[in-house]
């Protein structure tokens, strides 16, 4: 992995975790015709790209009253679908407030997808690899952090450049089991020496190891898709 996609997520991670310790709205995946919430955002992958992230400045800078709340770091919300094991993106909306005029219908989202991909049909997503977090069933604790809300059952699916290769549910408690042995696997390699030394650049005001640890552990982009066993 790049250093700057190590940068981005610890970033992300960070504005999340520090700046905005509030539920976060989620992207959305569809399967077999069904919407789910999709604890995993594809999209930075693809603002590694330097054409791509110039072109995704450069539109949200022409919509007037473009907003980034405490609810939505990210400043959009992307849907997704797999189809014949293969991933799509179909839309990404942005939101606008007005600050005038809270409550106005000119406060709306808005579709940036066809303006992105000059298209107005589905993007298969190859270049995306990395583990897909799909929370199912009942929300038995609701957590006001992140995607910290925790559900009886996740669908855990493996994508290697847009194809699914591996796919499972998991109960709560048996994926926390795997993703924390994922975990130790990733503390055994120089990638995670990399990931710490940058993480401790970024967060100044941590001075313990253990909680530079939680940062990275919940920045499961790190390590999911290399150590994560199904």
């Amino acid at each position: 992995m790049k250093a700057g996609k190590i940068l981005i997520i610890l970033l992300s991670i960070s504005i999340n975790l520090i700046l905005y310790a509030t539920e976060q709205e989620s992207d959305y995946i569809k399967i077999n015709d069904i919407e789910h919430k999709l604890f995993t955002n594809p999209i930075n992958q693809l603002l590694q790209f330097e054409d791509f992230h110039n072109q995704y400045i450069t539109v949200v800078n022409t919509i007037k009253n473009f907003s980034v709340s405490s609810a939505c770091w990210r400043g959009y919300t992307a849907y997704f679908e797999i189809k014949n094991d293969l991933l799509y993106l179909y839309d990404i909306i942005v939101h606008t407030v007005s600050l005038e005029n809270i409550g106005n219908p000119e406060n709306k989202d808005i579709s940036i997808y066809s303006k992105l991909f000059d298209s107005k049909t589905s993007f298969f997503c190859d270049f995306y690899s990395g583990v897909l977090i799909i929370p199912a069933g009942e929300c038995i604790k609701e957590i006001y952090s992140g995607y910290d809300s925790i559900y009886e059952n996740y669908l855990i699916i493996k994508i290697h450049n847009g194809q699914v290769v591996q796919k499972k549910e998991f109960k709560y408690n048996e994926l926390e089991d795997r993703k924390m042995e994922a975990f130790k696997k990733y503390k055994l390699t120089e990638k995670y020496k990399t990931d710490f030394s940058e993480a401790k650049k970024i967060f100044t005001v941590v001075t313990f190891a253990e909680e530079l640890d939680n940062i990275l552990y919940k920045s499961d982009e790190l390590y999911l898709y290399d150590y994560f066993s199904f």
